[in-house]
């Protein structure tokens, strides 16, 4: 039996047949603790500062019925719960629904058509510290939509250290600080550290935000004279 607590989860899904299948199987797992499942974002909004969840997996569709964009929806939720994983999913996914997920900066982005046990799996990870898109869409194809969102003003140019570009790349596979750290082998707290400069450089909101940042402005390679080891 594992010594870590449950994972507090608090699923927001619009559709009656799907709150009750996963109110079925997540009840059966005792890694998970499932403090709400909900049918608006109005009523997980209610609940987040009551149960604290860790992670809340939030249906793209109630979004939509609540006339609220992504960003704001997770806005508000971190606003009451600010370590939170905020993890959407959908079951119909267009390009500019998932370049929404990731200008809002989520933890994670699922496609309704996955199996229970890679959903499990996923939130496990997410929960953990990794971000997780999980979407038929490619980003290349998904980068056009996102940049019509930001702003045209020009950029300063990003100075990053040798390691922090190797720290970014790990952080573009979704890889979590332990993660990281094992990769590189450097301590967990270096790793944070390197983690927390690369958002501070890029002026992102967070990890997710920052490999975001990171393809807008075509940091995807190690610059020349930068060594991979």
């Amino acid at each position: 039996m594992s010594s870590q607590p449950p994972i507090r989860l608090l699923v927001v899904e619009s559709n009656e047949f799907v709150r009750f299948g996963l109110a079925s199987f997540l009840g059966q797992d005792a890694e998970w603790d499932l403090v709400g499942i909900v049918s608006t974002v109005s009523a997980c909004i209610e609940l987040c500062q009551a149960e604290q969840p860790d992670v809340i997996l939030l249906d793209m569709t109630a979004v939509n019925h609540a006339a609220v964009s992504p960003q704001n929806a997770i806005e508000q939720i971190r606003s009451l719960v600010p370590k939170a994983r905020v993890v959407f999913w959908s079951d119909v996914e267009t390009l500019e629904s998932v370049a929404a997920v990731l200008i809002a900066s989520a933890d994670g982005y699922l496609g309704k058509d996955i199996g229970q046990a890679d959903l499990l799996i996923f939130l496990q990870q997410i929960a953990r510290g990794r971000a997780i898109m999980c979407s038929r869409l490619s980003f290349s194809s998904i980068l056009p939509y996102i940049a019509e969102d930001t702003s045209s003003a020009p950029t300063p140019p990003i100075t990053l250290t040798r390691r922090e570009w190797q720290v970014l790349r790990l952080l573009s596979q979704g890889r979590s600080n332990s993660e990281i750290a094992e990769d590189l082998k450097i301590q967990i707290s270096t790793a944070s550290v390197h983690v927390s400069n690369i958002i501070t450089k890029l002026e992102a909101d967070n990890r997710t935000h920052a490999v975001l940042r990171a393809a807008e402005l075509g940091l995807t390679e190690l610059p020349n004279g930068f060594a991979e080891g």
